[in-house]
């Protein structure tokens, strides 16, 4: 898996726009920030705010699991350098 950059919006919350803290997933599949969801829950209602689906209750919300370790391993990893050019990449 590469990339395009480091700050991809893959690892961002679409509510802070920030890097996932304490991942939740919804029933519909769309992840936030556990403390992101609670604050627009609170505020918004009971609705994804990426697709509108209605969030029926607590079950609806679990940790995401997946993210959180994709999230660690790339902490673990700055950066991947891959050149401009190289004959794999352009089928030399």
């Amino acid at each position: 898996l590469i990339m395009s950059s480091p700050e991809s919006s893959f690892f961002e919350c679409p509510i802070c726009l920030s890097k996932f803290q304490a991942p939740v997933m919804l029933a519909c599949q769309h992840s936030f920030c556990w403390k992101c969801l609670q604050k627009y829950m609170k505020s918004d209602g009971r609705m994804c705010p990426v697709c509108r689906e209605r969030i029926k209750g607590d079950s609806d919300i679990t940790r995401n699991l997946l993210l959180e370790q994709l999230l660690s391993e790339k902490n673990k990893v700055n950066y991947i350098f891959l050149p401009s050019y190289h004959p794999f990449i352009h089928g030399q």
